[in-house]
C-alpha cells in the first residue's frame, strides 16, 4: 500500500486529534475534573473556546478537514484573543493549547494540499 504526503497527513491529524481529545476529556472529566459550580461567570468565555470549540474542530475534522481546521484554529485564536486579551488582560497562558490545538493546523493544511492536487493545470 502506498501512502501519498497528503493521506500521511491526513492520518497523522486524526491520530494527533484523536489523542489530544482523549487527553482533554481526562482533564475534563478526570477525577477532580470540570465541576459548573465552581466556574467563574468569566472562565465559561475561555471554556467555550478551549477545550470546547478547539473539540468540536478537531471531530469535524474526521469528516470536513477545511471546516474542522478552521473550527479548531479560530477557536484557538478565540481563546487566546478573546479570553486571554480582552477577558484576562494577558495572552500569556502557555503553549500547550496550542499544542493540544494543533491538530487542526494539521486538518487544515491536508486540506489546503488536498485542494492543490485537484487543481487542473492552465495552458
Amino acid at each position: 500500500m502506498n501512502l501519498t504526503s497528503t493521506q500521511i497527513l491526513q492520518w497523522t491529524a486524526r491520530i494527533l486529534s484523536a489523542a489530544s481529545l482523549l487527553m482533554l476529556s481526562a482533564f475534563l472529566f478526570g477525577e477532580d475534573g470540570l465541576h459548573p459550580s465552581r466556574i467563574k461567570a468569566h472562565e465559561w468565555v475561555g471554556l467555550f473556546f478551549f477545550p470546547f470549540g478547539v473539540a468540536v474542530g478537531l471531530i469535524l475534522g474526521w469528516w470536513n478537514e477545511r471546516l474542522g481546521g478552521i473550527v479548531a484554529i479560530a477557536s484557538l485564536l478565540g481563546f487566546y484573543l478573546i479570553y486571554g486579551w480582552l477577558v484576562r488582560g494577558s495572552m500569556a497562558m502557555g503553549w500547550y493549547f496550542v499544542l493540544f490545538a494543533s491538530p487542526g493546523f494539521l486538518f487544515l493544511l491536508s486540506a489546503l494540499m488536498k485542494s492543490s492536487v485537484k487543481k487542473p493545470l492552465h495552458n
